[in-house]
């Protein structure tokens, strides 16, 4: 018995030697890399490599949330999402534009503008980059037009000056620029200026012409009582304070009391009364301004207002200066010369009354 199972024990080792010896004659290739791997009949098949999947568009129910918190305001909690969302997808371009947009709401407008240009500069779409320059003439276009109408010089200039130096080359952009300076009796800024544009650029001489004839009722405001009163003149009574006159106006159908201001240019209304107004109904949105007031200089939203009435004067499409509640607590805004700019006035202290005279065509 014993001798039995030494016999099965050498038949089980003389196997395993077999089987070992086997697998080791088996053929190996070395590969180009240096590697070597046993070559099999039917080697396994390896999944093929996947490509690197394009950035993911953004759902459409997370862009339209983020578009309503651009509506309403929460303007940090969007600044945190957008971040997140670009540091995933740096080159989203509905997250880029909704950045933009954002920073327009926020930063002022010439700041949003030179913006909108660091996307020209990024490898988007071409109806991207159609998207944002549309934008950017909308923007710049829009807001000269109001500031020239309305004779707003200062912040015309204040506006333009970034937008320049980033385009030196852009002609409309020298046009504005130099027409703010003129007006502002700038004689060296507006030939710098100048010296952008083509000498047979009809502009030139228009713009030089400025420097030389200035109406008077243009660059300083005449609080005298006239000594005449035309035909024409319309008389609209004021509220006297203690040392400033306020005046009664209606934006549609909303009654507010403005502090009668000659030293500003554009008129102004607090947040509260600018709510009491978005109430009613949107108004169009220019842009952000850095302005001076007598708190210091303060970031200001310009909107567009319908109507103004103000006695018998009736004044379409006014833009108006949204200042905080501090700045004027006493009033619901500064009336600004930008209501007046077609007339001569003048204060009657005694009646508390205000003179205006229409300004006659050059």
């Amino acid at each position: 018995m014993r001798g039995l199972l030494s016999v099965l024990l050498l038949l089980s080792v003389a196997l395993n030697v077999y089987l070992w010896q086997k697998q080791a004659s088996a053929p190996v290739e070395t590969r180009t890399d240096g590697h070597s791997y046993i070559r099999q009949e039917n080697p396994p098949v390896s999944p093929a490599p996947t490509e690197a999947a394009p950035p993911t568009a953004p759902a459409p129910n997370r862009l339209s949330e983020y578009r309503q918190w651009l509506e309403s305001g929460q303007y940090e909690r969007l600044k945190e999402a957008l971040n997140r969302a670009l540091k995933a997808s740096p080159l989203d371009a509905e997250m880029l534009l909704l950045e933009a947009e954002l920073v327009l709401q926020t930063e002022p407008l010439s700041e949003a503008i030179l913006h909108y240009y660091t996307l020209l500069d990024l490898p988007l779409a071409a109806e991207v980059h159609d998207k944002v320059n549309a934008r950017i003439t909308s923007l710049t276009s829009n807001a000269a037009s109001q500031l020239r109408q309305n004779a707003n010089w200062s912040l015309l200039a204040q506006f333009m000056e970034p937008l320049f130096q980033r385009m030196p080359t852009d002609y409309q952009y020298a046009r504005w620029l130099a027409e703010a300076y003129a007006q502002q009796q700038k004689p060296t800024l507006t030939e710098d200026v100048l010296a952008a544009l083509p000498a047979t650029d009809p502009a030139v001489s228009r713009i030089r012409g400025l420097l030389v004839t200035v109406p008077a009722s243009e660059d300083t405001a005449d609080t005298r009582a006239s000594d005449s009163t035309s035909s024409e003149a319309i008389t609209i009574a004021l509220e006297r304070g203690r040392d400033q006159y306020f005046a009664h106006v209606r934006f549609a159908s909303v009654p507010a009391r403005l502090l009668f201001d000659t030293g500003a240019s554009t008129t102004a209304i607090t947040d509260s009364l600018y709510k009491a107004l978005k109430r009613r109904s949107a108004l169009p949105f220019i842009g952000n301004f850095t302005v001076n007031t007598a708190a210091g200089r303060i970031r200001a939203a310009m909107y567009e207002v319908p109507v103004l009435t103000f006695g018998p004067l009736r004044i379409e499409d006014t833009p108006v200066l949204v200042l905080p509640p501090s700045v004027l607590p006493n009033a619901d805004g500064l009336l600004g010369m930008n209501v007046l700019r077609g007339y001569h006035f003048g204060i009657d202290q005694q009646k508390a009354a205000l003179t205006l005279s229409p300004l006659k065509p050059n």
